[in-house]
């Protein structure tokens, strides 16, 4: 993500894509920080688009596979979390825990 820079397109852009897309959503097609445009939007009245329903988790891993995953996100210009909830989604909705796992434990 790019520093922030308040320009008159940047807060079309932002007026234009709220009331459609999340925070995340507009981060990403913007290219600014999430909370970058959630200060915006807070402070411009802007009503944004609520998130998905989604259930949070938390959960620990080693600093090795903390900076892989940032590589991998970086390289996607994605955030971080963005990249982890997709690769999880993906791995439930394609029933990939055996094939990824590969732990003697097939459902």
């Amino acid at each position: 993500m790019t520093k922030f820079v308040h320009t008159p397109e940047i807060s079309e852009k932002l007026r234009e894509l709220a009331p459609s897309h999340t925070v995340q959503e507009i981060a990403r097609i913007v290219g600014i920080a999430p909370n970058s445009v959630t200060s915006f939007c807070k402070v411009a009245g802007i009503k944004i688009k609520p998130g998905r329903d989604k259930q949070r988790f938390s959960t620990k891993i080693s600093i090795d596979a903390a900076v892989e995953m940032q590589r991998a996100a970086d390289s996607r210009r994605m955030d971080v979390n963005d990249l982890i909830c997709k690769l999880l989604e993906t791995i439930a909705k394609d029933h990939m825990f055996d094939a990824i796992l590969d732990d003697g434990h097939a459902t």
